[in-house]
């Protein structure tokens, strides 16, 4: 080496970007707000040669900025050496929660190397580990809390090295409009594919289980696609049409519940590549009511609710889903006083 310094150093560490080498440099630039950061340790180098770089000690923070995320308190020892930078015993704070355990990122290879749990939000570990990484992850909702424990590789440059495993609980999670209470799930991602299983938790009043694979994630040439199967019971009828659809003039009454098997493409032609099939329930439900005696009906209506009318309270149907549309050619709606049969069908684009 041609220096060594051991002590401790407090600062904007952004001041030694012209002794560091590329990939050191790269994560220091990505700081903002660190005036209140410190390392103690060891630091050694050559001055011909910026590659020939070591570091190993200690680094803590409080109230700055990495990867646009904004970080109450950080504290892990830390190593680098061979372009490979290792933290451990890494404890991060921010409002919502905390992380804990450690990280090797092998700049060479593009890999991270991790074994932790955190209560952080998952989209800023996202920004944290890679843009791809945090734009296939912002696809979803997070809303309420999240804590998951996991384990293995993230390949942040191709995924192709992607090998990890792990478990998660949050909270007011999902996709689009489709917002679940509580999730419980295990993740396995290898490569470019992604599997969800012992997959379960409640969701509009009601209990649903199932899987997930998602397929060429962080693929350049074509977009991830998706396969579902599942299951949903005795969610609150009203509520699901009242997140999905928003409020209405009439409230919905009933128990809703559905199987549903669907494959396709994840983003803008979600709806239009969709396929499978499913069937649906509603119990004791309030769906629509048929005027026996036509104007009669609505006087009699408001002499006693409901006289005149023939209420239609439960549904069933079986359905598949193809070029954009929920189809179906044997709804049976059965009531007070009658049953209705009919068929028909919903595009995804409203019409």
């Amino acid at each position: 080496w041609d220096y060594e310094v051991r002590g401790t150093a407090t600062g904007d560490p952004r001041v030694t970007l012209p002794w560091l080498p590329e990939n050191p440099a790269e994560v220091v630039r990505d700081l903002q707000n660190a005036e209140q950061l410190a390392v103690t340790g060891r630091v050694a180098g050559c001055f011909t040669n910026l590659q020939a770089f070591s570091i190993e000690g200690r680094g803590y923070g409080t109230n700055f900025t990495f990867c646009g995320v904004d970080v109450e308190r950080f504290e892990s020892a830390l190593r680098y050496s061979n372009d490979v930078f290792t933290l451990s015993e890494i404890d991060v704070v921010r409002p919502e929660g905390r992380a804990q355990g450690w990280v090797r990122m092998d700049f060479a290879e593009e890999t991270v190397h991790f074994d932790a749990e955190s209560t952080l939000h998952p989209h800023a570990v996202a920004r944290v580990i890679g843009s791809n990484v945090f734009e296939f992850l912002s696809q979803f909702r997070f809303e309420g809390t999240a804590s998951v424990r996991s384990r293995g590789c993230v390949d942040y440059g191709t995924f192709e090295k992607t090998d990890l495993q792990g478990e998660a609980v949050v909270t007011r999670a999902g996709w689009d409009r489709f917002i679940a209470d509580e999730i419980h799930m295990r993740v396995q991602a290898q490569g470019r594919r992604v599997t969800f299983t012992d997959l379960y938790g409640e969701a509009y009043g009601g209990q649903f289980a199932g899987q997930v694979e998602l397929q060429e994630i962080g693929c350049e040439t074509s977009s991830p696609s998706y396969r579902v199967s599942g299951n949903i019971q005795n969610a609150d009828f009203n509520r699901f049409l009242v997140e999905i659809r928003g409020p209405t003039n009439r409230p919905f009454m009933g128990t809703l519940s559905a199987t549903v098997t669907v494959s396709g493409v994840v983003g803008t032609r979600m709806g239009r590549t969709a396929e499978g099939f499913g069937s649906l329930q509603i119990r004791r439900g309030q769906l629509f009511q048929l005027p026996l005696l036509g104007g009669l009906s609505h006087l009699l209506s408001k002499i006693y609710p409901g006289l005149g009318f023939a209420s239609q309270t439960d549904l069933a149907t079986d359905f598949m889903i193809a070029d954009g549309a929920v189809c179906t050619d044997d709804i049976e709606m059965q009531g007070n006083m009658l049953s209705v049969f009919g068929s028909g069908c919903y595009r995804f684009d409203g019409s």
